[in-house]
């Protein structure tokens, strides 16, 4: 399904001896995503990869899903390589635009940061302006030397939407758009591909009013006064709320630094800035995080989950029958049945479906070998059941019965063994490789005691009717 290649040679396929070791790819919403992998030795491309120079390429089902750069190359003791890969867009990060006004549409502006960057890279560096939804008018007075990356960002922030690189035959292009239409053919559903799901309704980015600063106001020497510009000619006031948000969550400030502006140097500009940076903060954010099989990975045929796509979600055990934006996803390239997915701004507001005093929900399925398919109840029963004596978080499966004072805890490194004492856990044996290296796993023990004897490959301990312990040869 995963292909990936370093320029045009090839480094992880279904090939032989073409395999990397952990790889993992994270792909979020208006970030520019990482890549992640170790290669071995004696892998035939190892030759092509260069910091900052090689192009990473990662195709799935042979068409391009996502471009990268080399940013961190470690070499182990082992003399195997732990690669580490920012995404297309960080390329942004090369340029700057110089002081200059813009003013003009959001597609003019958009246009002109990337135009701009442009002309100051290699044809490898180049990011197209692609398409544009989003409407509404942009003025910067840019003072200083800024970051592409940083402007493109701020852009995003002061008139919402998404950005989304897209690879095609003439270049890598970079769409702007209000909102993402395509649906899935899969859905997600509780029973038939559901490993873990947690709904979390969050008013962290919540504002209903901002208190909006312009340039900094000078006095007819052109001396800085200390003050800035204000709405307060405008408004009476030196704040800007949204009656109907006020109405509905109170009075919730944004913060100051958030809204303040320098370029800006009229009020009636700061206004139009302040209620457009409102209107953008909607309502409580709401994210599903979930762990589900992907249907076409059993052979199902059904497409397979796709990053920004929208996917229906069917849990009537939690009262989710809603469309999500899949807004993040890490896939384990290695090893695709692992992957997680992240969804976020729904279909439907929250408001619409009464659901803005939902608490939070968790819910964990750890085995999909036994399907799960009785009623809600003996569903309960089976997970409660399971979670009693064997639990699995963040990648460490732990057991040991709820309430003891003993249990065991392996990950992919160690395999540990806890106790409590005092009321503190204690770890007091494990099992681990400090090194890395196959064969340099070691045992380590607090406290112990041999009960008859000790053996240390061709020898042994035994003890002598004086108390006193010898060391022999066993031949």
């Amino acid at each position: 399904m995963y292909t990936i290649y370093s320029d045009e040679y090839l480094l992880h396929s279904d090939i032989p001896g073409y395999q990397l070791l952990n790889a993992k790819l994270i792909m979020e919403v208006n970030q520019p995503g990482s890549l992640e992998f170790e290669i071995l030795p004696d892998h035939p491309a190892l030759f092509s990869l260069s910091k900052l120079k090689s192009e990473i390429l990662v195709m799935k089902n042979g068409s391009p899903y996502w471009k990268g750069r080399i940013v961190d190359d470690t070499k182990a003791m082992d003399k195997r390589r732990k690669i580490y890969c920012e995404g297309k867009l960080k390329s942004l990060m090369d340029t700057v635009i110089r002081p200059r006004i813009f003013d003009g549409s959001a597609n003019q502006v958009f246009h002109s940061y990337l135009d701009e960057h442009n002309r100051q890279v290699s044809a490898h560096q180049k990011i197209l302006p692609g398409t544009v939804s989003i409407t509404g008018d942009v003025y910067r007075d840019l003072k200083n030397y800024e970051f592409t990356y940083e402007r493109i960002k701020d852009l995003v922030t002061s008139l919402g939407g998404f950005l989304f690189v897209r690879y095609e035959a003439d270049g890598d292009y970079l769409d702007w758009v209000e909102e993402f239409t395509d649906l899935s053919e899969q859905e997600i559903s509780l029973g038939k591909n559901i490993l873990n799901l947690t709904d979390e309704l969050s008013s962290e980015k919540l504002y209903t009013y901002c208190i909006p600063r312009g340039a900094k106001l000078l006095d007819e020497n052109g001396a800085e006064t200390g003050s800035r510009l204000t709405v307060e000619s405008i408004k009476g006031v030196d704040y800007v709320f949204d009656e109907e948000k006020v109405n509905e969550y109170g009075w919730i400030c944004a913060p100051v630094p958030e809204t303040t502006w320098d370029e800006i140097e009229t009020a009636a500009g700061l206004l139009a800035r302040a209620i457009t940076y409102l209107d953008t903060k909607k309502g409580p954010v709401q994210t599903l995080s979930i762990t589900a099989l992907d249907l076409s990975l059993a052979g199902q045929d059904l497409d397979s989950f796709n990053f920004c796509e929208r996917i229906k979600i069917n849990s009537q055990a939690h009262d989710i029958i809603e469309e999500y934006l899949l807004s993040k996803i890490e896939v384990d390239i290695t090893n695709p049945a692992n992957t997680k997915i992240t969804l976020g701004q729904s279909a439907m507001t929250l408001t619409d479906q009464n659901k803005e005093d939902r608490e939070k929900i968790v819910f964990t399925v750890n085995d999909l070998v036994t399907a799960l398919t009785g009623t809600n109840q003996g569903l309960a029963g089976e997970v409660a059941a399971r979670q009693m004596y064997i639990r699995y978080q963040g990648g460490v499966i732990e057991m040991g019965e709820v309430g003891s004072d003993l249990k065991m805890r392996l990950s992919n490194t160690e395999l540990s063994f806890w106790e409590t004492l005092g009321g503190a856990e204690t770890k007091v044996a494990y099992i681990a490789n400090p090194t890395g290296n196959p064969g340099d796993s070691k045992l380590y023990i607090e406290n112990g005691e041999i009960v008859q004897t000790l053996d240390l490959g061709d020898f042994r301990f035994i003890k002598r009717d004086n108390g006193n312990l010898s060391l022999v040869f066993k031949g």
